[in-house]
């Protein structure tokens, strides 16, 4: 039944109730009873035409299990178009969908799309054990897996396996699998892989280098990086451009992370900091490292956003995504990962506690948040591209003003979860370019023993 025809019945029944109603008020009456059952009556059929808008603008998912091959890609593929640089975001480190629906269609551009490399929010010298491992099969799985430090997840030891699947698979194609984060804040296997490289190229350094890393600073950073530089030519003729590259890689950020570690023992996150010096990194891995600029890269809904995230301290970051939007234009499409309901894995961080790494169950959000929208769709797994959306008729005018994401999730406390500490207020549209959404959210499988 439309609104009109609605109207009309409903005006004929009141009629019939009103003419039993004596005396001159029977007019006043009619009106302001009819006004109020219709205005009841539109909100459910605004609401109704909401959902319907809703769901012709959004492709169902059918799973995000990785064993299922159920996606039809091509509505994704042509939202990615001719970018070469493609950021998957996730609300949280620690829930399992992000991880499978993203590891998915990682597998598709790789294998359909040519695309190179997998950069992970993490440290370049621990996963340069992991890209070891996929690219020249040298290891174990669970060695490289345990190298990394955290993300102790099945999910994690399942898309190391992806890659180096296809890598053995085909050789003349291989993908990298590099960190490009200095947001670390020891430098164990920094110390561990240099310091190797040093017993080929120059035992006279090891000495100076391991007491450097000992005591690591600001001025023993440079220390490092000053040597590493001054020799290049001779290391190189001693060893490759390749392994050269590897270790100048890791000195340069040796005194990014002093002072990044600095910032936030004065109690700053310094994202801008961070970000700043990791698209320098990315460019690093891009231009020196690979052979094809095709790279995805996985990281916060923060990090590859187009916008600026108010940080910890309630400064205004801009992130890495804005950066790589600013020089590469349309080469860099992010997908964003959101959730209505479900529990993740992070560390506690709520004072007094033993900042434990624990399963976590947040707020249920409310109309403030996008998720509360997106969630009154019929399918409970969808991807929506925002750039095909015409966002000017009334049921999208929810999508035009700001509401809150869910950005950061490495960390939870629920008695923060009231500000900008894990979601922040955004235009959606403007920060990312489409977004992969779940009603329901479940915990990764977590390896404590890594």
């Amino acid at each position: 039944m439309n609104r009109d025809t609605l109207k009309k019945v409903i005006q004929v029944r009141m009629k019939n109730i009103i003419n039993k109603i004596p005396g001159n008020y029977s007019l006043l009456i009619f009106a302001f009873l009819t006004s109020i059952i219709l205005s009841g009556c539109r909100n459910e059929i605004d609401e109704e035409e909401n959902v319907s808008w809703l769901d012709q603008n959004n492709l169902e998912i059918p799973s995000a299990n990785i064993y299922d091959s159920d996606i039809d890609y091509s509505e994704i593929i042509n939202a990615i178009g001719n970018s070469s640089i493609i950021g998957l975001g996730e609300a949280t480190h620690g829930t399992t969908e992000f991880w499978g629906i993203r590891h998915k269609l990682t597998k598709y551009l790789i294998e359909n799309k040519g695309y190179k490399a997998v950069l992970i929010e993490a440290p370049y010298p621990n996963m340069l054990f992991i890209d070891n491992y996929v690219y020249n099969q040298i290891g174990t799985l669970t060695e490289a897996h345990s190298k990394l430090g955290y993300w102790r997840y099945q999910e994690m030891l399942e898309l190391i396996s992806m890659i180096s699947d296809y890598n053995i698979s085909n050789p003349e194609s291989k993908v990298h699998f590099y960190g490009y984060d200095c947001g670390f804040t020891k430098w164990t296997r920094a110390a561990e892989i240099v310091l190797s490289y040093l017993e080929k190229v120059d035992l006279n350094s090891i000495g100076l280098v391991s007491s450097y890393f000992e005591t690591m600073n600001i001025f023993n950073a440079e220390n490092i990086l000053d040597l590493i530089e001054s020799k290049r030519t001779e290391y190189i003729g001693l060893s490759s451009s390749e392994e050269y590259k590897s270790i100048y890689m890791i000195s340069k950020n040796l005194p990014a992370t002093v002072i990044h570690k600095e910032l936030l023992n004065e109690g700053s996150y310094a994202m801008q900091y961070r970000d700043s010096i990791n698209l320098g990194n990315l460019e690093f891995i891009m231009d020196s490292l690979l052979d094809s600029r095709k790279v995805i890269i996985w990281a916060h809904n923060a990090h590859i956003s187009k916008g600026c995230i108010i940080d910890f301290d309630l400064s205004l970051s801009a992130m890495l995504g804005l950066r790589l939007k600013e020089k590469y234009g349309d080469q860099y499409f992010n997908i964003c990962t959101e959730f209505f309901n479900g529990s993740f894995w992070s560390w506690d961080e709520c004072e007094g506690h033993d900042f434990a790494f624990r399963i976590h169950n947040p707020q249920i959000p409310n109309n403030g948040y996008f998720s509360y929208y997106l969630n009154q769709s019929e399918k409970p797994i969808f991807f929506m591209n925002f750039n095909d959306l015409d966002i000017s008729v009334t049921e999208a005018d929810w999508l035009k003003n700001e509401k809150r994401i869910h950005v950061i999730g490495g960390t939870y406390c629920s008695e923060k979860d009231t500000g900008n500490y894990y979601s922040q207020k955004i235009n959606i549209t403007e920060y990312y370019d489409a977004i992969f959404f779940f009603k329901y959210t479940h915990p990764t499988t977590y390896f404590s023993n890594l």
